[in-house]
């Protein structure tokens, strides 16, 4: 053992070392020497500008006029020419044509006036009407003169005008032969007759002003006064036309009119050719609306080209067409600025992100967001775009009439799952989540696959974070890709029956099921390929100091330097660590926090006693000590300089931030009780009272739940290593004791444990401290201690929580002395009454409690 120290010369080695700054972990003082945590709003923003310009930089076309200048009709192409982006050019010919036979494809609309012969019938009617009427009341005689014009019979004046008002009303002009016929027969109603049979024998159907013969079809448009038909009409050859129906008008008189004298039927004959009329028409303004709107229904016709299509073969002569498409494709090159385009979506991701990392870190508690993770998570979101816009551009490269493989089924190729496997094998799966949900929406945007691609590739990263379990070893990784490979067959399987099923979907076919072939072979291989490129990536990021399982378990085989050192310096401290380390591991277990990193910290959690292992009880073996020749203050900043110490040590044999973070948080900011209370009673009443914070550890407080695990397992072990009767009652009392002790000093409230956890994780060290103290004993169930009104105490059965958790003010009381220092780093005036008393001053009266359980 190493001779006691002078006070000089502590004061001289200890105090010249700077007090760690309180509620600093050592992560966050490497943090603080770096630019990035000198400047961490700066460093987070910067981060994000230039994740975000690197992926959009994926998305643009920086050569968009590669290859296609210079070429002409005839010209021999250089090379192969090949669309740089999806483009769409129209057949302004081809689309002229398909104009022209749309608007000729519409029929000429006639108009059909049913009721044109009733407007005939109704003016005969009237006329004859008239004119016999005037013939009845004698106010003309004779309508006709002699040859030297003197008047046969009547006034002249009247009887020319019955002759023009018979004329007008019939809307023709009659000659004079059978103007004469009509007043030898005294235009009887027999006459008239005759003439509306002709006229509606000739009217019965349509009748076209011109002869339609040779048209194909009309559209017949059926007007009945306010009603309107429509249909169409191809046998032409039976509308006749106007010039057609007044000859057989003349046919229809001999046969229905044979007994009629001759100069009569003629006359018959002649009015009624001249009132027939053409009672189908064409509408010319209807017809050019309609052959219009159809004209203006034909889409453009176009021929699209994905990008990376060939346009043109290297030595093929450039066609009209192919020259057009080029030029096109010029033309909207030469509008496209490539770096405006960078901006806009390195603007667009950016805020993409950002809301992303802002709703982790607001509404997910479990989510990482330090500055190391942020940038490993973006390491990995660029590591998986850039091979996802590589095998895009492999893709287009291959696109090619005679090429096997669908230049689409690269996009199921990209290994997406790589990221969630490595996020929750560095962080946690809340992370891998949000991570997987960024990546996912990126790559789809990047191979230009859809929202179907935006679903698979976050269902292949979440499947595979699913699949990976507690990656303890190396094999897991693998186990997750092939997981991954599974989810991926599934999604394709569904995707392409989703597109084959598809509103104007090509039949499925041979080549459809060979392409969807292609796309599972794809989607198996990607998976795959995402756990080996895990299994590569992850020893860089351990190396990196981020913290795995397979890396915990490395450092849980107790062949550290550290930890074989401390074996010689500190034997007390191994044995104390080890103890520590399988309460804090079932304790963890118990209410499913990591078990794993508990175990494996608690060997290095008190790593700075090394340096001076006489001051610490546990290593002292009935040698003189050291504390007695030291002020409260002195001793004081000796146990509490143990941290620093420790972390010290931790960094430099490279020690993970997660293990180093353990050294001051199990500690938290709680008070060296023993050396607080030794000043107060040796304090001076006229000097200024002592201050508690100068007896007190610099922090944080435990940040994690296994943070406090490891607080309450290491004051637990000090306190019941000093028990003499290690009896059930003693161990749970003393257990409650430092739970209740570690809340009322406000040291749990920055971490996550709740009161339920708590009263789990007492009974679990109650139980494995009973293993370690009382080998091969029998665990009956615990009664429950009741007290009646008198005070007495009995008991009751049942499984009722026996471990009872005092909610504390959060300001303990400075003058109430503290018998126990809750970590054992204390020691009395002399090995044996200094230590047995303080220990055994915990709580209740032990002495009650051991009759109790007697």
């Amino acid at each position: 053992m190493q001779p006691a120290m002078p006070n000089e010369m502590l004061a001289g080695g200890v105090m010249s070392k700077t007090k760690l700054p309180r509620g600093t972990t050592g992560a966050e003082i490497e943090r603080r020497s770096s630019w990035t945590g000198r400047h961490p709003k700066l460093g987070r923003l910067l981060l994000l500008v230039v994740t975000s310009l690197l992926v959009s930089g994926l998305l643009v076309e920086w050569q968009p006029l590669a290859g296609s200048r210079g070429l002409t009709v005839g010209k021999p192409a250089p090379s192969d020419i090949r669309a740089n982006s999806q483009i769409s050019v129209t057949d302004e010919e081809l689309t002229r044509e398909k104009t022209i036979q749309a608007r000729e494809s519409v029929p000429d609309v006639f108009v059909y006036d049913v009721l044109l012969i009733r407007s005939l019938e109704t003016r005969v009617g009237r006329a004859f009407n008239d004119i016999r009427g005037s013939l009845a009341a004698g106010a003309v005689g004779s309508l006709t003169s002699d040859s030297e014009g003197s008047e046969i019979g009547g006034a002249p004046v009247q009887a020319e005008e019955a002759r023009r008002n018979f004329e007008e009303q019939l809307g023709v002009q009659l000659q004079s032969v059978h103007l004469s016929s009509f007043e030898a027969a005294n235009f009887d109603a027999q006459l008239e007759r005759d003439v509306l049979v002709l006229l509606r024998a000739a009217m019965a159907g349509p009748v076209s002003l011109e002869d339609l013969s040779d048209r194909n079809e009309i559209l017949l448009v059926r007007v009945e006064g306010r009603s309107r038909s429509e249909e169409s009409l191809r046998s032409l050859s039976a509308v006749p036309s106007l010039r057609a129906t007044r000859k057989a008008m003349v046919s229809v008189a001999q046969e229905d009119l044979s007994d009629r004298p001759v100069y009569l039927r003629d006359a018959a004959i002649h009015l009624a050719q001249q009132l027939c009329q053409a009672n189908l028409r064409l509408d010319a303004s209807e017809s050019a609306v309609r052959q219009e709107k159809a004209a203006a229904a034909i889409q453009p016709v176009t021929t699209s080209y994905e990008r990376g299509e060939v346009i043109v073969r290297s030595g093929e002569r450039v066609s009209p067409w192919t020259l057009r498409v080029l030029e096109q494709m010029n033309e909207e090159a030469v509008s496209y600025r490539p770096l405006l385009h960078w901006l806009a979506l390195g603007l667009l991701i950016g805020f993409f992100l950002a809301f992303i990392e802002r709703f982790g870190v607001r509404y997910i508690a479990k989510f990482h967001s330090r500055f190391n993770d942020l940038l490993a998570m973006a390491a990995l979101l660029l590591v998986v775009s850039s091979i996802a816009a590589l095998l895009a551009g492999l893709g287009a490269a291959l696109n090619d009439a005679s090429a096997a493989v669908p230049s689409n089924a690269y996009n199921f190729l990209v290994p997406v799952a790589v990221g969630g496997i490595i996020v929750r094998t560095l962080m946690n799966s809340e992370t891998a989540l949000m991570w997987s949900l960024a990546v996912s929406v990126l790559c789809a945007a990047i191979v230009g696959g859809g929202p179907l691609m935006w679903v698979y590739y976050l269902g292949s990263a979440l499947a595979a974070a699913g699949g990976l379990g507690q990656a303890t070893e190396r094999g897991r990784l693998i186990r997750a890709g092939f997981i991954a490979s599974l989810a991926n067959i599934g999604l394709v399987i569904l995707i392409d029956f989703a597109q084959a099923t598809a509103f104007l979907a090509e039949p499925i076919g041979s080549s459809t099921i060979t392409e969807g072939l292609f796309h599972i072979l794809f989607g198996l291989c990607g998976g795959l390929l995402s756990g080996i490129l895990a299994v590569g990536l992850i020893p860089v990021f351990e190396a990196l100091g981020f913290l795995t399982d397979s890396k915990l378990l490395e450092l849980g085989s107790m062949n550290h330097p550290l930890i074989r050192e401390m074996v010689v310096k500190a034997p007390g401290t191994y044995h104390h660590s080890m103890v520590v380390g399988s309460l804090a591991e079932q304790g963890a277990e118990s209410i499913r926090a990591n078990s794993l990193l508990v175990r494996v910290a608690a060997p290095f959690h008190d790593i700075g006693k090394m340096l001076k292992p006489q001051y610490f009880i546990e290593n002292q073996r009935g040698e003189e000590n050291p504390h007695d020749r030291l002020s409260p203050s002195m001793s004081a900043l000796v146990i509490v300089n143990h941290v620093k110490e420790g972390i010290e040590l931790g960094r430099k044999h490279g020690l993970p931030e997660p293990i180093i973070d353990m050294i001051p948080q199990h500690h938290g900011t709680s008070l060296v009780s023993f050396f607080y209370t030794k000043a107060v009673e040796q304090a001076d009443a006229n000097k200024e009272a002592v201050d508690d914070s100068d007896y007190r550890y610099p922090g944080p407080k435990p940040q994690t739940k296994e943070g406090g695990i490891m607080m309450i397992a290491d004051g637990v072990e000090a306190a019941t290593r000093s028990l003499k009767n290690h009896s059930e009652g003693s161990i749970r009392k003393r257990v409650q004791a430092i739970v209740n002790r570690v809340v009322q000093d406000g040291q749990l409230e920055e971490c996550p444990l709740t009161l339920k956890d708590l009263h789990t994780v007492s009974e679990t060290f109650v139980r494995v401290l009973l293993g370690i103290y009382h080998h091969r004993i029998e665990y009956p169930s615990l009664p429950v201690m009741t007290q009646d009104k008198g005070g007495s105490r009995s008991r009751s059965g049942g499984s009722g929580p026996s471990i009872t958790l005092e909610i504390p003010s959060r300001t303990p009381n400075p003058d109430e002395p503290h018998p126990l220092d809750l970590h054992g780093e204390w020691t009395g005036s002399s090995p044996k009454s200094g230590t047995e008393d303080a220990n055994t001053d915990i709580g209740s009266n032990d002495a009650a409690a051991d009759r109790i359980n007697e």
